[in-house]
């Protein structure tokens, strides 16, 4: 699942910011490093709070020790890349909650950046569409307009985004599942949910992390996977690999 590995965007040589000497290129792909790649339960500000990808916590004191930078020194590039729009940062009493802005922008794959341009292009083409042609003379073209056209998206963007995964939210049978789904009553919150305790238990599995996919999530033991407790042991696995 590449889980150990990190991506650097070519174009980072030409960003200013980054290349301004060679701490701020250091601290720059430590941060990298460091942010996990999927969902990660930590405690931060009073409580357990979930990271997203492209999250991390830690401390100045903390990357001046790995980097051997001084605290002041990382303290001014961290303000930098705030400042440039490269990184967000919340502080509580014991560290420093970093955002990577553009997290997917730099991780995606080949086959999801093809997907994001498709995607975007598809939406494009469909508004003038709707524009140019009226309801009525739509229909009758193409047929009864899908009406959970989003969700899909919105369900394959999330599986993909947290399985490290390039499905396809066009793709007709993946679309079929879905759709039966949301028909029983089903919300998109609720196949978050599905992927996010699957992908717990099944990430780091060599057996299992291949039913990672729409055929499996999203069959007719949905309900099953929904109601399913989260054990102790999928937690701790999910948490201690990233």
């Amino acid at each position: 699942m590449g889980e150990n590995w990190i991506k650097l965007y070519r174009k980072t040589l030409k960003n200013p910011v980054v290349m301004k000497d060679a701490e701020h290129l250091a601290v720059w792909v430590w941060l990298l490093m460091k942010a996990v790649k999927f969902p990660t339960c930590v405690y931060f500000g009073g409580e357990t709070i979930t990271l997203r990808p492209g999250q991390w916590t830690t401390g100045r004191r903390t990357i001046a020790s790995e980097l051997h930078i001084s605290e002041s020194k990382v303290y001014r590039i961290l303000k930098r890349f705030e400042n440039e729009q490269l990184i967000e940062q919340r502080t509580d009493r014991q560290c420093t909650l970093i955002s990577i802005v553009r997290w997917n922008d730099y991780q995606e794959n080949e086959q999801q950046t093809e997907q994001r341009v498709n995607n975007e292009r598809t939406t494009s083409e469909q508004r003038v569409n709707t524009k140019k042609e009226s309801k009525e003379s739509r229909e009758s073209k193409e047929g009864k307009k899908d009406i959970y056209t989003p969700e899909y998206e919105e369900i394959v963007g999330y599986l993909n985004e947290m399985c490290g995964t390039s499905y396809r939210a066009s793709s007709k049978k993946t679309q079929s599942l879905i759709r039966a789904r949301l028909n029983e009553g089903y919300r998109v919150d609720d196949f978050k949910a599905v992927i996010y305790k699957k992908g717990k238990q099944w990430v780091n599995d060599p057996k299992m992390c291949k039913f990672l996919r729409p055929e499996t999530l999203f069959s007719n033991k949905f309900e099953g996977y929904l109601n399913e407790r989260e054990s102790s042991e999928s937690i701790s696995r999910w948490e201690v690999d990233f």
